[in-house]
């Protein structure tokens, strides 16, 4: 792919970054990442990612799909978004996508994505907010590196009440950052780690996340 006189505009400040140059721009080009679920997080990575040029998005995110692919389209004009049903998605859908990301799912959005995501070997970027404490994680299912249903979550109950929209905010920008760490293999990205933000006290903190032995989905046979 070779970068048209508009993209090396657009793109400038990222293209003129040592570690990134055409080449990493062109692999921002190229990418699918499919931004599933909800949450004030969601269309702030989907944003971010827009902004980069990621060349394709699609968006399972419920109410408001389409008025967030109108604003991806305004910012982007070049970026090519997709709705999907974020009720009762395929598990098929993630084989269109070379990266997920996983937004405060409910579980049987979770159930569907992760399947997918584990049969297709894809990896997931992932993220929630819980009051006055995010989470961002990189997960890696085939490389036995945990998935979705590894990960010990807040329950949705409390996952969606009320929260900062400054701590979603830095939540959704952390995963659109994981997300174009994956696609470039630029920087150390939090593979198997889970980042854990206390807003109230300015902590952040990091954890391991494995496999967990006893999972039905990404168990080892």
């Amino acid at each position: 792919m070779d970068l048209t006189d508009s993209q090396i505009e657009r793109y400038s400040r990222q293209i003129l970054l040592q570690e990134l140059g055409g080449e990493g721009q062109e692999r921002i080009l190229a990418a699918r990442v499919l931004v599933a679920g909800e949450g004030l997080a969601l269309p702030i990575a989907a944003r971010y990612l827009a902004a980069a040029g990621a060349g394709e998005i699609g968006l399972a995110s419920g109410a408001g799909g389409d008025v967030l692919a109108a604003d991806i389209h305004a910012l982007n004009p070049e970026i090519r978004v997709t709705l999907h049903s974020a009720e009762s998605p395929s598990q098929e859908l993630v084989s269109g996508y070379d990266l997920l990301v996983a937004v405060s799912l409910g579980s049987s959005l979770r159930d569907h994505l992760n399947r997918g995501a584990v049969a297709t070997g894809c990896p997931v970027i992932t993220g929630a907010c819980d009051g006055d404490h995010g989470f961002v994680a990189v997960l890696d299912p085939a490389r036995g590196g945990g998935c979705l249903a590894c990960v010990e979550w807040p329950s949705l109950g409390t996952a969606v009440k009320p929260l900062t929209p400054a701590l979603a905010g830095a939540v959704g920008t952390l995963l659109a950052t994981e997300a174009l760490k994956a696609i470039t293999g630029i920087g150390d990205p939090l593979t198997r780690r889970m980042l854990r933000i206390d807003a109230r006290s300015s902590a952040y903190t990091t954890a391991v996340v494995q496999h967990r032995p006893s999972c039905l989905i990404c168990r080892v046979t």
